[in-house]
């Protein structure tokens, strides 16, 4: 299912469990969707780079058959999802900490090592 029929889909899901089973099958089907989504977020903490499409590449305008490296995902070609970085595991949000750390660092023009 793609990103932007996503949320339809939810809300589908809601409404249909009220609409049965009024506010308990609300209260279940909300209480369902966010077990779910905690149980995504620790089993799949990554998600493809938007910007490279997943590639980590960053591709010239004038030369389009070179390329760079990616500052969002630092050529790795995805990222961490926003809900890992903040209740993921330990890893998983010392990783998202450490990438945020680096493209601030790329941003301002130094790299460190």
């Amino acid at each position: 299912m793609s990103k932007t029929r996503a949320p339809w889909a939810l809300l589908a899901i809601l409404f249909v469990s009220y609409g049965i089973w009024r506010w308990p099958g609300l209260i279940a089907a909300s209480l369902s969707l966010v077990i779910g989504y905690f149980a995504s977020i620790r089993l799949h903490p990554r998600t493809a780079c938007r910007g490279c499409k997943g590639t980590g590449r960053h591709y010239g305008f004038l030369y389009s058959w070179v390329f760079r490296f990616h500052k969002d995902c630092l050529g790795t070609g995805r990222k961490v999802r926003w809900g890992a970085s903040r209740i993921g595991t330990s890893r998983v949000r010392n990783e998202a900490a450490a990438v945020k750390q680096a493209v601030q660092t790329a941003e301002r023009g130094r790299w460190v090592e």
